[in-house]
């Protein structure tokens, strides 16, 4: 039975259910004794069942089932550097009844080369519709992510034929889980008329900001979906997002447009249309007077007027300095802007640091220093990682992204950590524990050489 998600004007949660079931696998597998292990090099012919109620082809209300032109990846189990070459197909199509079982089969190839198991049974892993998961360069059409974007994993246990070794067999159904939720957008704004009634927005771009938002199967980033022309309805495959706050940025002919949520899940599996009222946001606007939480990801020009962009601040014939990362009265001003990059590419000690900062270029209407452990709280926050302050540890995977989309450089972090210079307004000079989408800005690690970044108060 299918059912849907909506919310009003992108806030009242209504109804939530799943219309592509994410089933979890059974990885148990058959041990034939007469068959041999499998050989790098040689070709095999593969049939397996899959599960229908998990199917893959997409009608208007996301209806799925497979389609005989369709390709099934598959590698063995851990082993993601040797896909098998080649791909299955389904042999029937299930459009008539998407939860009924479907064969699909077809040769592959194990790659010379590969790191092929000793057994004579082992798992593979099923991947439709790419095998590189990757949610970038969306169009924003239920086809495109038919096509691209409707992600589907399953593993079993592959044995050989005991009587034919160049037949590979399954030793149950392939259970296919949906890897993202698909989301249609229908885009609107208020008239300037009293009194005010909604009208479409069509937008030739629109970004999408949330904590740990999946760009792929490894990076974690905004999706920005641009379709083939204007429009106020948009589908979006979206992974990741969990409880979280979630802020959509459109551009249209018009002007910029945003709307944040907080407290939003896209499910895998879960189709959900959601009516999003959005609100026109002013550029250039003074530093000193923005109030208002929608101007956070904007950037503040070396003229102390905020823009879209880095770009926008470059065609208004200045130069972004920072990214507006809190807007609110929790640090007794109005917000608080992070530097768009590093001080300086290596690490340096506490007194070079405030040096380098001391000399910034003063910008009207805010106060560079080295950030306060509380004032990295309430970046991360305000970016919309759904933490308090009193959390000793927060997600900042929301404001790189934010960083990197406003033209700056992401708050480095390396194959275990980096520490930034921290502390409080006493003794700023201990240092802050980043990890790849965890900080803990409280560590107090302390350190005589960490990297600095500058923020700007108002």
């Amino acid at each position: 039975m299918k059912k849907s998600i909506c919310l009003y004007a992108f806030g009242t949660l209504l109804i939530s259910g799943a219309v592509l079931t994410a089933c979890s696998s059974d990885d148990s597998v058959v041990d034939n004794n007469t068959s041999t292990p499998i050989e790098a090099g040689k070709t095999y012919y593969m049939r397996v069942n899959a599960q229908g109620n998990s199917t893959r082809a997409l009608t208007a209300d996301c209806i799925a089932y497979w389609k005989t032109t369709e390709n099934i990846y598959v590698r063995m189990e851990n082993d993601g550097d040797y896909w098998f070459e080649g791909a299955l197909h389904p042999e029937s199509s299930n459009q008539s009844t998407p939860t009924v079982p479907v064969y699909m089969s077809g040769s592959v190839t194990i790659p010379t080369g590969a790191r092929t198991p000793e057994t004579t049974t082992f798992n593979c892993d099923f991947r439709f519709p790419q095998k590189v998961i990757n949610y970038t360069g969306q169009k924003g059409t239920l086809e495109d992510i038919e096509k691209n974007y409707d992600f589907a994993t399953g593993t079993v246990g592959v044995y050989k034929d005991a009587e034919d070794p160049t037949i590979l067999h399954a030793s149950t159904t392939v259970d296919f889980a949906n890897q993202q939720a698909i989301v249609k957008f229908t885009l609107s704004t208020l008239t300037d008329d009293e009194p005010k009634t909604q009208k479409s927005l069509s937008v030739s771009k629109l970004r999408i900001s949330a904590s740990n938002l999946k760009q792929t199967e490894f990076a974690i980033g905004d999706i920005t979906i641009e379709p083939v022309s204007p429009t106020n309805e948009i589908y979006a495959a979206l992974s990741g997002i969990n409880d979280s706050r979630v802020t959509l940025t459109a551009t249209a002919s018009d002007g910029i447009y945003v709307c944040s949520q907080n407290g939003i899940t896209f499910a895998n599996g879960d189709f959900q249309e959601i009516p999003v009222q959005m609100t026109k946001v002013d550029y250039p606007i003074a530093l000193s007077t923005v109030n208002k939480t929608r101007y956070v990801g904007s950037v503040v020009g070396k003229d102390g007027y905020v823009y879209h962009d880095a770009a926008a601040a470059t065609a208004a014939s200045t130069t972004a300095v920072a990214m507006i990362a809190y807007v609110g009265n929790g640090r007794g001003g109005k917000g608080l802007a992070i530097a768009l990059a590093d001080e300086s590419e290596e690490s340096m000690s506490i007194s070079d640091a405030q040096t380098a900062i001391n000399d910034k270029v003063a910008i009207s209407g805010g106060t560079w220093h080295i950030p306060y452990a509380i004032d990295w709280k309430y970046m991360f926050i305000g970016c919309g990682n759904g933490a308090t302050t009193s959390d000793a540890t927060v997600n900042y995977t929301c404001f790189n992204a934010k960083i990197a989309t406003a033209g700056g450089t992401s708050i480095s972090s390396g194959s275990y950590y980096w520490d930034y210079w921290s502390g409080d307004q006493e003794d700023p000079s201990v240092c802050a524990y980043f990890g790849d989408t965890e900080a803990e800005p409280n560590a107090g690690n302390l350190s005589v050489s960490c990297k600095a970044r500058a923020v700007l108060a108002f």
